[in-house]
């Protein structure tokens, strides 16, 4: 991976794999553990969002 010289472009990426690496391990597990936390997760981002 190239050096950025712009830290707040590089944080920016940083922050954006790091979220796509955790919501997809947590969308994983909510997967495998059945529809309930996922239909329960779906509702608390409806009332967030």
């Amino acid at each position: 991976m190239y050096y950025l010289k712009n830290t707040n472009v590089s944080r920016a990426l940083i922050w954006c794999w790091v979220w796509w690496r955790w919501g997809f391990t947590l969308i994983s597990v909510f997967t495998l553990s059945g529809p309930g936390p996922l239909s329960l997760l779906r509702r608390q981002v409806n009332e967030v969002a």
